[in-house]
């Protein structure tokens, strides 16, 4: 095997047939509401408890506050390219199975492997943490027990004593995630509503104890500088998982197409409304935080001397951390299974209970992994690796509506539907609807046969039918529900004459050539209205340069202070030139014409809100710690071992290829004969 077909292998895209977008081996059982609670459930846990005291304590101070701004901001314009992937392909596997399908399989496979880290710490830290409360609320009698039983001298690394507690939550929520999935969702419902209704407390009395010196007294509002301000954000933006585990739970979503984008909508918009209001009251009502332990919201209100309601801030830490724990056990495990299903890891992960509609095999494995790890790794260890596979995924997500958006053709579910004008427009007197094919698997069956009895049409005077009239839509999978409702409508648009009056529907394409505010950059409609194979490559080109740009900004930003003096005068001519490219690079891409096909949910000014959440993930991205890269590269170096060792070869879209190049083969053999 050459070099080249090793390379055309590794960008490989994975095969998406509409017509089974729908089908899934899990039980669709979800609805708004469900996602909803599932994404704010695994958000506010381990953000509202642990990192937000630990970011304010070691990263931006009372800054923090900007830092929630910024953190929520990268999330609503990652969210809005989510919202519309989501709609298109709606699967388990998230980041994973959009990257794979628009970027490749090497593109899709880092990303996954990523977001399984990335969430196995998650897990952990919400465990330990939860240990941490527990605790608390027992006056350290846990700690000293097992001090007294136990030697243990794991040092900095492996933390002083072993999180038995940790462990065994762990083991009992993998128990829960591991029966239905409409149990965990209604758990974790429950979870949220008490965990928002204890936080709203702590917030108001945060704000009864308002002190303004608090941001203005030395160090001052800014006491770590803006990359402080930078830190705090990529420290918290881990924590919105919300994304992440919405999307991965379409597959099991009852109309994916409709509700996914509105639950992550909501679950963004509520997760960043508490993260502001907890970091101003806390920020606010104690200047110094405690740097010294898990559990800086109980001692806020100690400090206060309310030490009433600093245990009623205690039972909220345990019910918003095994909320946490749930919603991020569900996510990871439906992240395996989708990679699983594709054959870039062990088969055996992708295997479905029959009873439960549950992939097990993936929930004990990765629930027994993360127990182990919580039950050794010290607390300071595991946050120095989280946030970078949140940010990669946001940044690729971001790149990948730009390239669905700006290549010829169309990935995913679609509406489509004739316009009226067409001749295909067909009319009949006698629509039964038992006679339409409502199976996806179906979708290739003719026209002719899905609408029968219309071969009598009376004509009206004018030529036209008076009866009702069915409008033949091209082979789209959603939902039978939707199905049914458009059909109808349809039909009760067009029951008057031709000649009367009657609402026109939608054309499948935009009435204005570009379909979005871009559209006054753009060259005349005129000249090029639909996406080609050269301008996607002007497009390409105008993105490669909108990132290097980007990354050198971001770079010379961050860190150019720490090895020259940023006012002089040629790093302020690199700055300036670096940011003119940046522009150029947007027009470039924005005048290049953009594929205008009818989705159930597009992002909203397209590439403008892609690109500004490029630029914002890649400024997070070099404020990570030194360490976290490193950590970072030992985890890949492994995941390319194991995906070069198996996935390489038992890749689906591997093993179709072969086949595809046997029967060529085969063929080419028997035509010679």
């Amino acid at each position: 095997m050459t070099i080249s077909s090793i390379c055309s292998n590794l960008w490989r895209k994975k095969t998406v047939i509409t017509s089974n977008l729908h089908d899934s081996k899990l039980k669709r059982c979800l609805g708004l509401l469900d996602l909803i609670g599932l994404g704010i459930g695994s958000s506010l846990g381990v953000g509202v408890y642990i990192m937000t005291s630990y970011a304010i304590s070691k990263d931006a101070g009372p800054s923090f506050v900007i830092s929630v701004i910024i953190a929520g901001l990268a999330t609503l314009f990652a969210g809005l390219c989510y919202a519309e992937f989501s709609a298109r392909l709606p699967r388990a596997g998230s980041s994973y199975y959009y990257t794979y399908v628009t970027l490749g399989e090497f593109c899709g496979f880092v990303i996954g492997w990523n977001m399984i880290l990335e969430h196995i710490i998650t897990t952990c830290i919400a465990a330990k943490a939860w240990s941490q409360y527990l605790d608390y609320m027992l006056n350290g009698t846990i700690k000293s027990v097992i001090d007294e039983n136990m030697s243990w001298n794991g040092g900095e690394v492996w933390g002083e004593s072993p999180d038995i507690v940790a462990f065994l939550i762990i083991l009992v929520i993998t128990l829960i995630v591991a029966m239905k999935a409409r149990l965990s969702t209604v758990l974790l419902m429950v979870l949220t509503f008490f965990n928002i209704l204890i936080v709203m407390c702590f917030v108001c009395i945060g704000y009864f104890h308002v002190k303004h010196d608090n941001w203005t007294e030395p160090p001052g509002f800014f006491a770590h500088g803006f990359t402080g301000v930078l830190s705090g954000a990529s420290t918290l933006i881990f924590t919105f998982t919300n994304i992440e585990a919405i999307t991965s739970a379409s597959e099991e979503a009852k109309e994916p197409t409709r509700v996914t984008s509105s639950a992550i909508t909501y679950s963004i918009f509520i997760c960043s409304i508490v993260y502001f209001c907890i970091s101003t009251s806390a920020t606010l009502s104690l200047h110094h935080f405690p740097e010294d332990s898990l559990i800086a919201l109980p001692h806020v209100l100690s400090n206060l001397h309310i030490h009433g309601a600093s245990s009623v801030i205690a039972v909220g830490g345990l019910i918003g951390l095994l909320a946490s724990l749930i919603g991020s056990l569900f996510y990871l495990t439906r992240q395996v299974y989708s990679i699983s299903n594709d054959r870039l890891i062990l088969k055996c992960l992708s295997r479905v209970s029959s009873k439960w509609n549950i992939p097990v095999y993936s929930v004990i494995l990765l629930g027994l992994v993360s127990a182990i790890i919580s039950l050794v790794l010290e607390f300071e260890i595991l946050l120095q690796v989280v946030s970078i596979g949140t940010l990669l995924s946001y940044s690729v997500l971001a790149v990948s509506v730009i390239c669905v958006r700006y290549q010829p053709g169309t990935v995913g579910l679609y509406v489509e539907y004739e316009d009226p004008d067409d001749i295909n427009f067909m009319q009949c007197t006698d629509f039964n609807y038992s006679h339409l094919q409502l199976d996806a698997n179906k979708s290739n069956v003719s026209a002719e046969e899905r609408f029968r009895g219309c071969d009598k049409i009376p004509k009206h005077t004018n030529g036209y039918s008076t009866g009702a009239s069915a409008l033949i839509r091209k082979s789209v999978s959603f939902d039978d529900k939707y199905r049914l409702d458009r059909m109808s409508e349809q039909t009760n648009y067009y029951q008057s004459p031709r000649d009367s009056t009657y609402t026109r529907l939608d054309s499948v394409v935009s009435s204005t050539s570009n379909g979005n505010v871009s559209g006054l950059l753009r060259l005349p409609s005129d000249i090029v209205l639909e996406p080609t194979e050269s301008t996607w490559k002007t497009a390409a080109i105008g993105l490669l340069i909108y990132i290097t740009c980007s990354c050198v900004l971001s770079i010379i930003t961050l860190y150019a202070e720490f090895l020259l003096h940023l006012d002089s005068w040629w790093m302020l001519l690199i700055i300036f030139v670096f940011s003119i490219l940046l522009i150029s690079a947007t027009v470039l891409i924005v005048r290049q014409p953009e594929n205008r096909t009818k989705l159930y949910f597009r992002t909203p000014y397209v590439p403008f809100i892609p690109l500004l959440a490029i630029l914002i993930n890649v400024f997070l991205l070099a404020s990570l710690s030194f360490m976290c890269w490193i950590r970072f590269l030992l985890w890949m170096a492994l995941g390319l071992l194991l995906y070069f060792g198996y996935g390489y070869r038992n890749s689906l879209e591997y093993q179709t290829d072969e086949q595809e190049v046997v029967l060529y083969e085969i063929t080419d053999e028997s035509n010679a004969h």
